[in-house]
């Protein structure tokens, strides 16, 4: 006796007819009378046929469409009652068994589902916490560049890829110790002369002689704003520092 073949239809799990008739031996028109019959039975008493028969059709080695039906555990059960001997018994056997091993794996493939989902909506969560951190950071950052970069990074933390691309630095920038070594002097000297001279913006803005950076600080790990110059920024130093050498000397 060959094993029944289980498939999901919608929300019910069924079996073919024509398996049925050669899981018992029986001709599959024979099979089909009898179905019949219980389903006029079932009409006649208000009990709704397809909870245990459903009607389908199939193809035939000549490709003409024939009809057969497509029984449920309850109609595996009718078919079986009406059955005696040991062709019934095994039968009994054999679909209560299958469509229990498909009721497993439907439900264990139910429960994977659900824990990938569950996996991914907690992964979805702490990205979100992350990105919401990175916005965070972004509102308490004085200059649009680092907000730029702390709304790409939240972007990428989100999508998986930067949305919002980060700032591209066209313009190069030197701290006042670079300055310092190009002109000769130290970087203390080219504050002094930034100050005197009105060159540094406001904390948290640029302009052409240069811009604010958060940087680490020289003797601690905190960081601190940093005034960094541009070309321009170096020339103006330079140029002050000629002009009034003996005053900063």
């Amino acid at each position: 006796m060959k094993e029944l073949q289980i498939i999901k239809r919608g929300n019910q799990l069924v079996t073919d007819s024509r398996e049925v008739a050669e899981m018992v031996e029986r001709q599959h028109k024979e099979l089909m009378r009898d179905i019949r019959h219980y389903c006029e039975v079932l009409n006649e008493r208000k009990i709704a046929p397809v909870d245990f028969f459903i009607e389908s059709t199939y193809m035939d080695n000549k490709g003409e469409a024939r009809p057969c039906f497509l029984i449920t555990r309850k109609g595996c059960d009718m078919v079986a009652n009406k059955m005696t001997g040991e062709k019934g018994i095994v039968f009994t056997a054999q679909y209560v068994t299958q469509f229990e091993e498909m009721e497993k794996t439907i439900n264990k493939k139910h429960f994977d589902e659900l824990k990938e989902r569950r996996v991914a909506v907690m992964q979805q969560n702490a990205r979100s916490r992350e990105a919401a951190l990175w916005l965070k950071i972004g509102d308490n950052v004085p200059t649009p560049e680092y907000k730029q970069i702390c709304a790409s990074y939240a972007s990428k933390t989100l999508a998986g890829l930067a949305v919002l691309p980060l700032p591209v630095m066209e313009q190069q920038y030197y701290t006042a110790q670079e300055v310092g070594t190009r002109i000769g002097i130290t970087g203390n000297m080219v504050g002094r002369i930034a100050n005197a001279h009105g060159l540094k913006a406001p904390q948290g803005q640029a302009n052409e002689y240069g811009r604010w950076f958060w940087d680490k600080a020289k003797h601690c790990s905190k960081e601190v704003p940093t005034w960094k110059y541009t070309d321009d920024g170096a020339n103006a130093i330079e140029k002050f520092f000629k002009e009034g050498k003996s005053c900063f000397m």
